[in-house]
């Protein structure tokens, strides 16, 4: 995992917001129109922006987020359950990690459409400060299965977590090994690592593989060339020296595809081995 520096590219996030803001004023009626997050969603230019801070990768499993699947994350969520009493103390929690400060954002699940907006700060729903890139949380889970929201941010839902990106230390806080498994501390990290479902069978064997590939000295131009050339993945497969139900998971062109999506750890396991 990666940490996710909202401070560098701020300006432009908030120039973004604004616009966007902006944009969605109308005079003749003087109110907004569809000024919400479904609507920010779609804004490729925000999405780009956020991508490009996490170098394209998903801010919790790592993925390489293809562009079609990017979503996006509400790191406060867009509605606290429970009384005023409840949100006002779950707002307050989210306000000690990153860059969430009062001054910034405010919490606004539904921003008023007749009230003209005076920025900063920003409703919560729609602010830079509290929006990180995700993968869609689609993974396969053997043979031609797929899961839809199997981890990550549509896992998640709105279930209050640490956000761990968030955390200037966080590559050292949470670690991966050889056999697929994350290291962390259980009694501070393990409700948010499970509520983001990150020990899902799937993630821990696609770890597990590229800590082979690392170890068997299999550089990363033939991995990519596998997926198009079956003799070169099976050649991979031999080498690698797995149960027979594993080696038919990475026969799958699909489940090669989703392993490829995942390269991140290729050059983290080739940095941890000192390679």
């Amino acid at each position: 995992m990666q940490f996710i520096n909202k401070y560098q590219n701020r300006k432009k996030g908030h120039r973004i917001i604004k616009s966007f803001i902006k944009e969605h004023w109308d005079d003749d009626c003087q109110k907004y129109v569809n000024l919400d997050y479904d609507e920010l969603k779609r804004c490729k230019k925000f999405q780009h922006l956020l991508l490009n801070e996490q170098q394209g990768y998903c801010c919790y499993c790592m993925r390489k987020i293809p562009p079609t699947d990017v979503t996006l994350e509400h790191v406060i969520p867009r509605n606290l359950g429970g009384d005023d009493e409840k949100k006002k103390k779950e707002f307050k929690y989210y306000m000690q990690f990153g860059y969430l400060k009062p001054r910034r954002i405010y919490y606004s699940p539904q921003i008023p459409a007749s009230l003209k907006l005076h920025t900063p700060p920003y409703p919560h729903s729609i602010a830079y400060e509290n929006l990180v890139a995700s993968c869609n949380g689609r993974i396969y889970d053997g043979g031609s299965k797929c899961q839809l929201h199997a981890c990550c941010n549509n896992f998640r839902g709105n279930e209050k977590i640490i956000p761990l990106f968030f955390l200037p230390r966080i590559s050292q806080i949470v670690q991966y090994e050889k056999d697929g498994a994350l290291t962390y501390d259980e009694e501070k990290y393990g409700a948010s690592i499970d509520l983001l479902n990150l020990r899902h069978p799937t993630l821990f064997f696609i770890r597990k593989i590229w800590a082979s590939i690392v170890t068997k000295d299999i550089n990363m131009s033939q991995v990519k060339s596998a997926l198009e050339d079956e003799k070169i993945r099976q050649n991979i497969i031999d080498d690698l020296d797995i149960p027979r139900a594993d080696e038919n998971k990475l026969k799958l062109d699909m489940y090669w595809k989703l392993f490829l999506e995942f390269h991140w750890f290729y050059y983290y396991f080739t940095n941890k081995s000192g390679k």
